[in-house]
């Protein structure tokens, strides 16, 4: 059932990127630093520049205005005594302008798949046995708050720095812990053609 809904959630946004008004065919590309930390939101804020990761997407405008956005995000990061975890999300958005300034909130679904870095336990039958060093499968749901200032343009080339607030939460990270959330401040830049 639940995996059900989430593949509706995902055919909904590639039908929202496949689709896009033809008027505004632009896409927007993007990279950004990500620093995360396993907690809620302003849990051991202090810690968020000790860790490092890496994102890079791109956006497709569905509306005229470009304030309607759908897209695909890949990433990576890395958390000391967690390990690695790739990951790739559909995510859909609404970027309103302010003058130079853009606002925006997005919200998606995601896989990620993290490595641990001694080695996987998995809880089978009532214990916790050792897995090897295979990866942990996840879905994840992302959410976003996003400050922009678009100031700057080189022809054809508009660029946007950026600097965002995600919350991603991953189900089925393990039984005692069904749901594993991980902040992240990002640092970014955008660019459109």
């Amino acid at each position: 059932m639940k995996t059900s809904k989430i593949r509706m959630a995902a055919a909904f946004l590639l039908l929202l990127l496949a689709t896009g008004i033809k008027a505004q065919q632009k896409w927007t590309y993007e990279i950004g630093l990500d620093f995360p930390i396993v907690g809620l939101p302003g849990q051991n804020s202090g810690n968020y520049f000790k860790q490092i990761g890496f994102n890079a997407g791109g956006y497709r405008n569905l509306n005229e205005n470009g304030t309607l956005v759908a897209g695909l995000s890949l990433g990576g990061f890395h958390i000391r005594n967690h390990g690695v975890t790739w990951s790739g999300s559909l995510q859909a958005g609404y970027r309103p302008v302010i003058g130079p300034v853009e606002l925006g909130f997005h919200l998606g679904v995601g896989y990620q798949i993290a490595y641990a870095p001694k080695g996987q336990y998995e809880y089978l039958d009532g214990e916790w046995q050792y897995a090897g060093h295979s990866g942990k499968g996840m879905l994840f749901v992302p959410v976003g708050l996003r400050l922009g200032y678009r100031a700057i343009q080189l022809g054809n080339l508009e660029m946007l720095p950026f600097l965002e607030y995600r919350l991603q939460a991953a189900v089925g990270y393990a039984p005692a812990v069904p749901i594993l959330p991980v902040s992240f401040l990002s640092i970014g830049q955008q660019f459109k053609f």
